[in-house]
């Protein structure tokens, strides 16, 4: 029979912030920053991605227009209407990238608004 010593309290403590530093880096390695982006009404972005589009979802109907560019790792959206709404891609590498997009009324003369076409390093 093997017989094992009791840890000290603050051995066991230490474990245990231990195991909570690494779960929490672990839980921040997989949340993804969002990247703010501003559309007018009716202003497309062509957005380009390293690797190909898997999926593409947006959490409000009606705000964005998702289309599908020259190929696979191009994906354009277009401002619908004025409102906020949050574009997520999933590309087949294993990552995936968020928007936070404004559309208003009018375009503001902005240097994110003059960029006609993105290249996302991912």
């Amino acid at each position: 029979m093997l017989i094992l010593p009791n840890p000290s309290p603050q051995a066991a403590s230490r474990k245990t912030l231990n195991i909570l530093t690494v779960s929490f880096l672990v839980l921040c390695s997989k949340l993804a920053m969002a990247i703010p982006l501003s559309l007018g009404v009716g202003q497309q972005e062509a957005l380009t991605f390293e690797s190909l589009a898997k999926s593409v979802s947006v959490d409000r109907s009606g705000i964005l227009d998702i289309q599908k560019g020259d190929t696979k790792s191009v994906v354009v959206i277009t401002g619908k209407s004025e409102g906020f709404a949050t574009l997520k891609i999933n590309l087949y590498d294993g990552k995936t990238v968020v928007y936070d997009v404004t559309v208003s009324k009018s375009t503001k003369n902005s240097f994110s608004n003059m960029i006609s076409s993105r290249r996302m390093p991912v």
